[in-house]
């Protein structure tokens, strides 16, 4: 088995997961890999007698791309978001694009990651760096300095 992320609600839901796992490996040979394992404690969980089977991650927790974790996830996942926004702009940035080539690129890699930042996230005034920070990068990449203009006319 390979990334395997699974959900439980309570002590007994581990302790049937761990049995269930090593019921699959005697069939199929696999085993888990407790040194790269983790576990994230989320919500109201009363300790136990028995100590968890995976390493305890205090804060955040990465699963297919998406952050799970406590205060302060959202902030992380934005951030990252903002940073490969910006590095895949950089990269378009270099080509020689038309008007009508930056807005397709904006509104097909830069659009979507704004809207879900509208739905998703939270209206915090400490986000207020971050749209300046969009507004400028937006601003720089749509700059248009007339040598891909698209008219005919020779005057």
């Amino acid at each position: 088995m390979d990334d395997v992320s699974v959900f439980c609600v309570d002590g007994r839901s581990i302790k049937e997961l761990e049995k269930t796992s090593i019921e699959f490996g005697k069939v199929s040979g696999a085993k888990i890999n407790r040194a790269k394992s983790e576990t994230l404690l989320l919500g109201h969980w009363t300790p136990t007698r028995d100590p968890l089977p995976f390493p305890i991650e205090q804060d955040f927790l990465k699963i297919l791309g998406v952050w799970f974790g406590r205060k302060g996830v959202a902030e992380k996942s934005w951030e990252e978001r903002l940073v490969k926004t910006k590095q895949k702009l950089g990269l378009w940035s270099l080509r020689n694009l038309t008007v009508e080539g930056k807005s397709l690129v904006l509104l097909n890699e830069t659009l979507p990651v704004l809207q879900n930042r509208l739905v998703v996230g939270k209206k915090e005034t400490s986000t207020l760096g971050s749209w300046k920070m969009i507004h400028s990068l937006l601003h720089d990449y749509a700059a248009v300095d007339g040598s891909d203009d698209d008219s005919d006319d020779e005057t």
